[in-house]
């Protein structure tokens, strides 16, 4: 079966053989298809063609990808009707990407249609770059959609945005990741507001997070978080690199975790940490591998070394390697459960 392209070319060929002969002989039935990949092709390829015709036959298939092809690809069609039908289509891929390729447009019905797309990426990419679009308009879009994420984006990539009312809207969504990404990336944001619905959300992570990385945080409140959700992992963190924090409350939950790597990371990044406590749970609980290891970097550091290695046998059978391995799934299954 021939292709739409291949007849195209056939009929060019044909009328540069026989200059005298009407297009119209070819062009009407073109026009009965009513196809819009036909008619851009004879339009575009066809000196003489009805411009006029082709691109209606386009515009009534409301095809928003056929539409912005006829647009960039048929010299003399009609940019402002093509873009109505664009907006017609209500596409907010195809309405940026007309914007994006065509000057001279009304610029603000094209702001107003991605504005009632509802669509918040193609909101935020239209607001950020195309030039002279109505910034508060499609803020005011993207505070009305209430989506955190690109609430976060917009205040932070689009000059002169609301930063109170996008902030505003990540606050009430209470989602813990991107009420800490606000408070440390955008100027102007509610910290207080900002820190409050983190604590609210319980989540041991972004609470340790925001104690670590946003200036004038409420260590305390935020600590309270972390150590009553008694994730092993983030008090090892929170009592690394949060100043201020209470290192032995987080010792004690890492220690009764029994994980000997959370162990090892405390020693190793913790000052004051308890080694004769950790000594135990990093050789009793760990593989022949890394036991090694551990008693390495243990020997200078714990004086009655050599009594908790007399504790722990270490030449184990299959069996008590079986045993083991099958603990340490059942701690790391515990430990994952907690937040």
């Amino acid at each position: 079966m021939n292709s739409y392209r291949d007849v195209i070319k056939e009929i060019k060929d044909y009328c540069k053989k026989h200059p005298n002969v009407s297009i119209s002989v070819f062009e009407k039935e073109i026009l009965k298809c009513k196809n819009s990949i036909s008619s851009t092709l004879f339009a575009k390829e066809i000196e003489g063609a009805n411009i006029e015709k082709h691109e209606q036959i386009v515009i009534d298939n409301q095809d928003p990808k056929a539409l912005l092809e006829f647009a960039c690809e048929v010299e003399g069609a009609n940019i402002q009707k093509i873009g109505d039908a664009i907006i017609k289509a209500g596409n907010p891929a195809y309405i940026y990407e007309y914007a994006s390729n065509f000057e001279d447009l009304d610029i603000k019905k094209y702001c107003k249609a991605i504005a009632d797309s509802k669509n918040p990426e193609w909101i935020y990419k239209f607001a950020k770059d195309i030039p002279g679009a109505d910034t508060k308009l499609l803020g005011n879009a993207i505070i009305d959609i209430k989506n955190p994420e690109w609430n976060y984006k917009y205040a932070k990539d689009i000059p002169g945005a609301n930063i109170i009312g996008h902030g505003k809207v990540i606050i009430e969504n209470g989602n813990p990741e991107y009420n800490f990404y606000y408070a440390r990336d955008i100027a102007g944001a509610e910290v207080k507001k900002h820190a409050d619905a983190v604590i609210k959300s319980k989540s041991a992570k972004w609470n340790r997070m925001f104690a670590e990385s946003i200036k004038g945080a409420n260590i305390k409140d935020h600590e309270k978080v972390v150590l009553e959700r008694k994730d092993p992992e983030e008090c090892c963190y929170f009592a690394a690199n949060v100043e201020g924090a209470d290192k032995k409350s987080h010792e004690q939950i890492v220690l009764l975790s029994e994980e000997p790597e959370l162990s090892y990371y405390y020693c190793q990044n913790v000052p004051g940490a308890n080694y004769s406590l950790h000594a135990v749970i990093m050789l009793l609980y760990s593989d022949q591998f890394n036991r090694k290891i551990y008693m390495d970097y243990l020997k200078d550091k714990v004086d009655d070394l050599s009594n908790i290695i007399s504790q722990v046998k270490t030449e184990e059978t299959e069996e008590q390697k079986e045993q083991n391995a099958i603990k340490v799934k059942i701690r790391k299954m515990r430990n994952s459960s907690i937040n």
